[in-house]
């Protein structure tokens, strides 16, 4: 659950980023000064940057989801298991009395 709302918090946090690194691109392209433009392309990278962790922190999240997703296939199939177990005894119990 919580690997679920970081991954969509995350996701909202790269979109906003993206819509900026967007209109800093706009922006940058009708300044004239050199040193206004570098001044956005730093924060662009930077941005980038951020990006970038951002999707790594998605991949460790969804990695995170698929190995509870396998802990709890298995406990399912351990409980299914063991039902079949106890019937089995049941059954093996009535025979004998």
């Amino acid at each position: 659950m919580k690997s679920q709302r970081t991954i969509k918090s995350v996701t909202s946090t790269i979109q906003k980023q993206t819509k900026k690194i967007s209109e800093l691109k706009t922006k940058m392209s009708s300044i004239k000064k050199e040193e206004e433009k570098t001044k956005i392309e730093d924060e662009i990278t930077a941005i980038e940057s951020e990006v970038t962790t951002s999707k790594t922190k998605i991949k460790m999240e969804n990695t995170k989801l698929e190995k509870e997703e396998q802990e709890d296939t298995k406990v399912n199939t351990k409980i299914i298991n063991l039902d079949d177990t106890v019937k089995k005894l049941e059954v093996e119990t009535e025979k004998i009395e």
